[in-house]
């Protein structure tokens, strides 16, 4: 479920070496991504893949660092039977009369939460998201006033994100990495690897 674009040709978008080579310099070993799919090149120590297991609802407590590429946008999930639909989908189920009261809605606020949740419980966790400050929802209303955000770095250039196993001709987007955390050697630790690829912008 990694970096999905909706009503994208892949709902797989995996993150490219460009971005994984500083998260593994900030980071080192990487316990946890709880967006994985059985494409990732994050090579985590724990993955949870969806549908077998729920990123948002499965508990990050055992793991002190995390990978976080969620999806973008957003989603219509039934818990009960690990159904997933994107939102024209939905639409289409709904408007033919089909019961879609089981499901529910997320979008990417909700990995916002539940990254600034694990590092104020002592977590670092580095979350890869679109750049657009003023479109992306969360960055005024959760990312900017949070204590747990200790960094962000805005990318030069658009990733190329990997799809079907081949890296993207093109990049769709800015893209920007959060670093969730409470502690100030992983912010100079951040700032010195992703300054090769961005601007990093630190908590004051």
């Amino acid at each position: 479920m990694a970096g999905s674009i909706p009503d994208s040709s892949s709902f797989h978008w995996n993150t490219p070496d460009s971005i994984l080579q500083p998260t593994r310099e900030v980071l080192g070993s990487i316990d946890l991504d709880p967006c994985s799919n059985h494409g990732s090149r994050v090579n985590a120590q724990t993955n949870f893949v969806w549908p077998e297991q729920d990123g948002l609802l499965e508990s990050w407590a055992p793991y002190k660092t995390a990978y976080v590429n969620p999806p973008y946008g957003k989603v219509h999930v039934n818990p009960d039977t690990k159904e997933l639909l994107l939102p024209k989908e939905f639409k289409d189920r709904k408007d033919s009369g089909a019961d879609v009261s089981a499901f529910q809605s997320r979008d990417i606020t909700d990995w916002h939460l539940k990254c600034q949740e694990f590092a104020e419980n002592g977590g670092t966790a580095i979350e890869v998201i679109p750049a657009a400050v003023n479109s992306v929802k969360g960055w005024h209303s959760i990312i900017f006033p949070s204590p747990a955000m200790g960094a962000f770095c805005f990318f030069r250039g658009r990733p190329h994100f990997v799809i079907d196993g081949r890296e993207s001709s093109t990049g769709t987007q800015e893209i920007a990495a959060v670093l969730w955390t409470k502690d100030k050697n992983m912010v100079q630790s951040f700032k010195k690897a992703f300054s090769k690829v961005g601007y990093v912008v630190r908590r004051i």
